[in-house]
C-alpha cells in the first residue's frame, strides 16, 4: 500500500495487487469530487479499469444510501470503491455489506 504524497499515481498497483476486480462503482461526494475522486476514476481508467462514478449530494442519508444501492445493483459492478471521508465510506459500507 501506498501513502503520502504521490500515492495516486500507484492506485493502479495497489489495486491490481490486492485483486480487484474490473468493473468498479466508484462513490464520491462533490467536494472530494474535485479534490481527488475524478483523479482516482481517470487514474483506474487508465490502468484498464471499467469505472462508474456516482457523487452522492447531502451526506449519508438513508435514501442515499438506497440509492446507492440501487445504482450498483443496475451497474453490475463487482467492487465498490469509496473516496472522501465519514458519510460516504458510511454509504460504502452499507452498499458493500
Amino acid at each position: 500500500m501506498s501513502v503520502g504524497l504521490g500515492a495516486l499515481n500507484e492506485i493502479g498497483e495497489v489495486f491490481r495487487q490486492s485483486n480487484a476486480p474490473n468493473k468498479l462503482f466508484l462513490i464520491m461526494g462533490p467536494t472530494t469530487r474535485k479534490l481527488s475522486g475524478d483523479a482516482v476514476a481517470g487514474r483506474l481508467t487508465k490502468e484498464g479499469y471499467n469505472v462508474v462514478t456516482h457523487v452522492i449530494e447531502g451526506g449519508a442519508t438513508f435514501d442515499n444510501a438506497e440509492d446507492a444501492l440501487r445504482r450498483v445493483k443496475e451497474s453490475g459492478a463487482e467492487g465498490i470503491v469509496g473516496v472522501g471521508g465519514d458519510s460516504i465510506i458510511d454509504i460504502v459500507k452499507y452498499v458493500g455489506f
